[in-house]
């Protein structure tokens, strides 16, 4: 679906943040899944922006923390 404010937006990130922590200590899942849940992110991420401009600086550290997690599973995307 459709996140239209900050509050929708935060626990989406949350949840998808704490998917990237597990997904990065267990490395069967990140051989196997990790490309394809950074993809996934990447294609919402316009969704997410609204966490970046955000005033609230949680928020921003809650996005840019996403944003670290998905380089360090697949650090590809950096090139």
């Amino acid at each position: 679906g459709e996140i239209n404010s900050v509050e929708q937006c935060r626990p989406v990130v949350a949840s998808l943040s704490t998917v990237l922590d597990l997904c990065s200590r267990e490395k069967d899942m990140r051989q196997h899944y990790g490309r394809q849940f950074i993809d996934g992110i990447y294609t919402c991420w316009p969704q997410f922006s609204s966490l970046y401009y955000s005033t609230n600086i949680d928020d921003k550290l809650l996005i840019v923390t996403l944003l670290t997690k998905t380089f360090i599973i697949d650090s590809h995307q950096l090139i």
